[in-house]
């Protein structure tokens, strides 16, 4: 990996989606998202510019499970109500997208189809030189 990637994919580890009780032993559906992305991501191409960041608490409680894209000088995207067994690979299509654009948005129609409904909001960048 490289020493300082410039893209980051933050996953909430304490997401459970209701009725899910909360016992210790049993993994959150948080932390099956994070399990499935890293295996995702071990023979993904771009792994080496997308660091794999959990995160305890995102506060989607509501709409768990919670990802959040996000890069340098770019728009970030926390999407929500996203399943742990089956959104990885339309996770890693987006993150290959938003990686190829300079500023980081990307419409609804730019975002695999599994994700053009799950958009929870879309946070503009840290002004630079002002």
């Amino acid at each position: 990996m490289t020493a300082h990637p410039r893209h980051a994919i933050h996953v909430c580890t304490t997401c459970r989606r209701a009725p899910a009780p909360a016992d210790p032993a049993v993994p959150t559906d948080g932390e099956r998202m994070l399990a499935a992305l890293t295996a995702a991501m071990e023979g993904w191409a771009h792994r080496d510019a997308v660091a794999l960041a959990p995160v305890q608490c995102m506060n989607a409680c509501t709409r768990s499970c919670a990802v959040a894209l996000a890069g340098e000088g770019k728009w970030s995207f926390l999407f929500a109500d996203l399943d742990p067994e089956t959104a990885a690979p339309a996770l890693l299509a987006c993150a290959e997208t938003y990686i190829g654009r300079a500023d980081g948005k990307m419409m609804r129609s730019a975002r695999p189809e599994a994700l053009r409904d799950t958009l929870l909001v879309r946070i503009p960048p840290l002004p630079t030189g002002r």
